[in-house]
């Protein structure tokens, strides 16, 4: 943790105060202008004799968090006090980076050993993946002459996932069955037995293998293929027009990957299987089943930009051809050419936003 001691103005009045007295103690040699000195240098002594013996010694633990970018959350963060001699008083605490206008918070006092559980309210402004979030505590007691302020970075995960937009009615019509079976809440995942897997937080409880599980020690579920599993295909461009070497503005990145989260928030929730292939050099194939798969691409949305323009050749991903129909997102500005569409079955997001 990093310190330092500072002057508040209440010092800086002190401060001067002292000088004019104490010049007019020596000018005048009047006893009042002494004592009045006397009186005003012991409080500033005492105050910063009494922040360099008992600084504070302060440890934050901060746990792991997802949210989406621009959602106002209240935060609970451990602050504990090392010193087993002292306790530490009327503490601020904040978050710059995060701060809101109601953000922050106030601790009148933490006792030797002892810890505060404060909620303060946060917002991540923008998309991305914080690993080390910094904080900034301060306090002036006890005579407020001056002011101790630390900053403390605490390694942790905030993860702040695209803002979520509300989805077209046309386009939820045009994802086929995987739509269709949340919105009449089937959960009808095919019709011929696949395997047997570890089961996923949020699946299908009446799915659980009984015997299997209770051998095991572990919740095994049952995995089912057919005609009647719903499957959709997810292409997410992120290549720039080319020519562009820096993305000019990103609200229409930003508004794409919205889309594309509020897409796999709806269709994880379902049997549905979801293929997302993202163009974006590595040229990835997600294949989402599960919650923990979902969260796992949401991570990497939260991450990922744009890119420069390269060229894409649909044969390089087989896997496409095997899909009913293909929805895809030009997120990062560049609209497929009709060599690049792997059928006449792609559905171009652009235009049915137009």
């Amino acid at each position: 943790m990093q310190s330092k001691l500072e002057l508040t103005p209440r010092g800086q009045a002190c401060l001067l105060l002292i000088n004019l007295t104490a010049g007019a103690a020596w000018l005048t040699g009047d006893i009042n202008a002494q004592l009045a000195t006397g009186m005003l240098g012991s409080v500033f002594f005492l105050d910063w004799v009494y922040k360099k013996l008992r600084k504070p010694r302060i440890d934050l633990v901060v746990k792991p968090r997802r949210t989406h970018a621009g959602r106002v959350f209240l935060d609970s963060i451990e602050v504990r006090n090392r010193s087993t001699l002292y306790g530490v008083h009327h503490i601020t605490l904040s978050e710059p980076r995060l701060n809101t206008l109601a953000g922050g918070a106030y601790i009148e006092e933490i006792p030797a050993g002892g810890a505060w559980i404060p909620r303060i309210s946060a917002r991540s402004r923008r998309r991305n993946r914080i690993r080390k979030r910094s904080f900034e505590l301060s306090s002036s007691y006890p005579f407020s002459m001056f002011r101790w302020h630390g900053t403390i970075d605490v390694a942790t995960d905030l993860v702040s996932e695209p803002a979520r937009v509300q989805l077209d009615r046309e386009l939820l019509e045009s994802m086929g069955r995987g739509f269709q079976a949340q919105e009449t809440g089937q959960r009808d995942m095919g019709n011929e037995f696949f395997c047997l897997r570890e089961y996923q937080e949020g699946e299908d409880a009446r799915h659980l293998h009984a015997a299997r599980s209770a051998s095991l020690g572990v919740l095994v579920t049952r995995r089912f293929r057919g005609d009647r599993d719903p499957e959709v295909a997810i292409i997410l461009d992120l290549r720039r027009k080319p020519g562009t070497l820096v993305p000019m503005s990103s609200r229409t990145l930003e508004q794409y990957l919205g889309i594309t989260a509020s897409i796999v928030d709806r269709l994880s929730q379902t049997a549905s299987s979801i293929h997302i292939f993202t163009l974006d050099g590595a040229n990835r194939h997600w294949l989402i089943e599960s919650p923990s798969e979902a969260r796992e691409f949401l991570i990497y949305l939260a991450e990922t930009g744009s890119v420069p323009y390269f060229a894409f050749d649909p044969l390089d991903l087989p896997e496409l051809a095997k899909s009913d129909s293909q929805l895809w997102i030009p997120a990062g500005g560049y609209r497929p050419s009709a060599e690049e569409r792997p059928s006449s079955k792609v559905l171009i997001l652009e235009d049915m936003r137009a």
